[in-house]
């Protein structure tokens, strides 16, 4: 799909990320400075390779799902998606790409996601237009009696058990093919270490460039007519009549992350940080909208007080559980920050990383810690951050350095970040 038509047609949001450092490529955030140039996007050639990629994949897996197409062999890849909206889109592209690799059809199955919480963790089926059909249930007839092989995964850390097998793994090793059906086992983030992976990084760098998240988030992606519908309302009354507007993403967390998002000893302070940086991005004049997304009611209930004079505001009247819970809420308030003119995300959040990565943006990022704001490099940056970050990240340089091809990685870490956005 052409980048203009995806923007306006507000299919925003999901997954790559940014890689903080002091040197070179962030832009300060400053009233009147000229740096707010717009990322051009993937150029038409590269939306067209990509774009045919993903029409073949579909024609294949309508192919493996029919029982009467003995065509191509029976294979399956079964995805456990785990927590959130910007956890599972990546984890699902990252599914993806290795169907797309190996030319197995793509399965995800909800597995425990109704235990406790009732059928609203059934939701994101409802959201999205499918354009394949990933429901388990029509893998029944093929695998009543097949094995289920599982992914190779280093169980030790969470996030990153997958690293060794997208890194470092030939994808469609015998091992694999021995099985009809593959399988995760809860968790899959995610496809950034497959830039550096001997065996296929010249594949996805030839078919999707530095882009395939977002490429892979708006073909799986694609929000429903009634998700549409929703965020075009809100649209049309706060932003088409905007003379500028920012989205702004406030991931609060708990106080228990406060070494993740914000810091909840000076609360106020955290938050007064994404109003600073809104404020320089945009006049504090009635012709600007700001559209708030976040998980915390009191962030929602504080931010009216600090917004200046004559700004219009939006924002949920509900917050948006980090779970599986709501989804819906989640992808229009992914869509409808991504329409506006500016982004202010949240480092370390993968809902910021999807919105900005599916609208296309270069997104002005809030750190706990830092003073001021400061440009991403590039939307798509490579969901690999430095240190400071919480031991289970899964994209910084201690976990890489785990994988049995680590010397295939760059040992600077701002050579890294580039390698794993696509674009070395």
């Amino acid at each position: 799909p052409s980048a203009p038509s995806l923007l306006r047609i507000l299919t925003v949001a999901c997954v790559v990320g940014v890689g903080w450092t002091e040197a070179g490529g962030r832009e300060r955030c400053e009233v009147g400075h000229d740096n707010f140039q717009e990322e051009k996007g993937p150029s038409d050639i590269l939306s067209s390779t990509a774009g045919g990629a993903l029409r073949g994949y579909a024609h294949l897996h309508a192919r493996l799902l029919d029982p009467s197409d003995s065509s191509a062999p029976k294979m399956f890849l079964v995805l456990q998606p785990l927590l959130g909206i910007g956890n599972s889109m990546i984890e699902e592209a990252t599914a993806l790409l290795i169907c797309l690799v190996t030319g197995r059809a793509l399965s995800i199955d909800l597995f425990d996601r109704s235990q406790g919480q009732g059928s609203a963790w059934h939701a994101p089926w409802s959201e999205y237009q499918q354009k394949i059909d990933t429901n388990k249930e029509r893998l029944a007839v093929f695998a009543r009696d097949a094995q289920v092989t599982m992914l190779p995964e280093r169980r030790e850390h969470l996030y990153a058990q997958f690293n060794e097998f997208v890194g470092c793994r030939y994808w469609g090793d015998s091992a694999l093919n021995k099985s009809m059906l593959v399988a995760t086992p809860g968790r899959f983030l995610g496809f950034p270490p497959a830039f550096g992976n001997k065996h296929h990084a010249s594949y996805i760098r030839d078919t999707f460039g530095e882009y395939f998240f977002y490429f892979a988030s708006h073909f799986l992606h694609t929000p429903s007519p009634s998700i549409l519908k929703r965020v075009s309302k809100v649209v049309s009354k706060f932003i088409d009549t905007a003379n500028c507007s920012v989205g702004i993403h406030i991931r609060w967390g708990a106080p228990e992350d406060s070494f993740h998002y914000v810091d909840h000893n000076e609360t106020k302070k955290a938050l007064e940080a994404y109003v600073s940086c809104a404020t320089s991005l945009c006049p504090a004049s009635e012709g600007t909208s700001w559209m708030v997304a976040t998980d915390s009611v009191w962030v929602r209930k504080e931010i009216a007080s600090l917004v200046p004079p004559g700004v219009r505001l939006w924002h949920s009247n509900k917050a948006v559980a980090p779970d599986n819970s709501h989804h819906g809420r989640a992808l229009a308030e992914m869509s409808i920050i991504g329409a506006c003119t500016h982004m202010v995300t949240t480092r370390l959040s993968t809902f910021s990383f999807a919105a900005h990565a599916r609208a296309l943006k270069r997104p002005w990022v809030v750190a706990k810690g830092e003073a001021e704001c400061k440009r991403a490099r590039h939307s798509q940056e490579g969901l690999y951050v430095q240190q400071p970050v919480h031991d289970r990240w899964p994209w910084q340089m201690a976990q890489m350095n785990k994988i049995s091809c680590s010397d295939a990685y760059p040992d600077d870490e701002d050579e890294m970040a580039t390698m794993l956005s696509g674009l070395a």
